[in-house]
């Protein structure tokens, strides 16, 4: 006799073969169904199992692989251009103006992608975010407040999928330093 799922609520099962029962919470990351176990039956009660159920659909929801957090390994983090593709996907539905949406690549793609663009987000650090704006920071005031802003949005859309850990390397405050002073208006 083989293994058996019989579904108990949302992502919870009772997975039973031969004379062992456990629970088992399965799911869908990235397009792939993954199972993971969350005890026997004898040790683990309906209610510890609905409990970590939902706190596993959380991390779901925030972009962690339960799976890979458990094993101590972190998803591979994408390159920047990749997380910032992904985050305008997701976002550019919510901007109103059609040239925002336009803006939004355009600006990333002219200063952000030529310096960083090719590097895994978790690396990316204020020295390598100051190159990008050096260029417009004292001439083109609010385009490089855009550009800035922009990087500091995918940065910290990174760090909620939890690619990477820390300050935010856009932040104006810790890359203020980094740049020229700008003169008084």
């Amino acid at each position: 006799m083989g293994k058996t799922l019989t579904r108990i609520s949302r992502n919870l099962y009772i997975q039973t073969y031969e004379a062992s029962r456990t629970w088992i919470f399965r799911y869908s990351f990235q397009g792939r169904t993954r199972d993971l176990g969350l005890g026997p039956l004898v040790r683990v009660t309906v209610a510890k199992a609905e409990t970590l159920s939902d706190e596993l659909r959380d991390k779901i929801a925030r972009g962690i692989d339960p799976q890979l957090e458990r094993g101590g390994r972190q998803p591979k983090a994408p390159s920047f251009r990749e997380a910032a593709a992904d985050y305008i996907k997701r976002t550019i539905p919510g901007l109103k103006h059609p040239k925002s949406r336009e803006q939004w690549g355009n600006s990333l793609a002219a200063y952000a992608y030529p310096h960083i663009g090719r590097m895994p987000i978790s690396l990316v650090r204020p020295a390598d975010v100051a190159p990008c704006m050096a260029p417009i920071w004292i001439s083109h005031r609010e385009t490089s407040r855009k550009a800035r802003s922009r990087i500091e949005q995918v940065m910290n859309a990174a760090k909620a999928a939890g690619y990477f850990k820390g300050e935010n390397p856009a932040r104006l405050d810790v890359l203020q330093d980094q740049l020229p002073q700008r003169p008084r208006r």
